[in-house]
């Protein structure tokens, strides 16, 4: 149980953080994390391919990818607790990329509307 407690704690401080640098990227990018980085503080949306619009939208600038980071790890948080309380032996980390992945589709069909 103390686990758990601990992964929840652990997950909501890095969430916290990365929803703050989040908006840091927007409001302030100078006061970001990388602010000589180009690619980090831009947002290139014009010019972005098929395969940055969709699998890999992470890598269209720093906004995103802190975003990926954020989702990602409460993806990863809830899989491994799940694996603990269950106590069931599979792959976590695919299963967490499944259910990253799981979110990104149902964001994407509300989104495209």
């Amino acid at each position: 149980m103390i686990t758990i407690i601990v992964l929840v704690l652990v997950s909501e401080f890095l969430y916290g953080l990365f929803d703050g640098e989040m908006d840091t990227i927007k409001f302030r990018p100078q006061q970001s994390w990388f602010p000589e980085s180009k690619w980090y503080i831009s947002n290139p949306w014009k010019d972005r391919s098929w395969w940055i619009k969709v699998p890999f939208s992470m890598l269209l600038d720093g906004w995103h990818f802190v975003k990926y980071l954020k989702e990602f790890q409460r993806a990863l948080v809830l899989v491994l607790i799940i694996v603990l309380l269950s106590n069931i032996s599979f792959y976590w980390l695919f299963a967490s990329i499944g259910l990253y992945a799981y979110r990104g589709i149902c964001w994407e069909l509300t989104y495209g509307n």
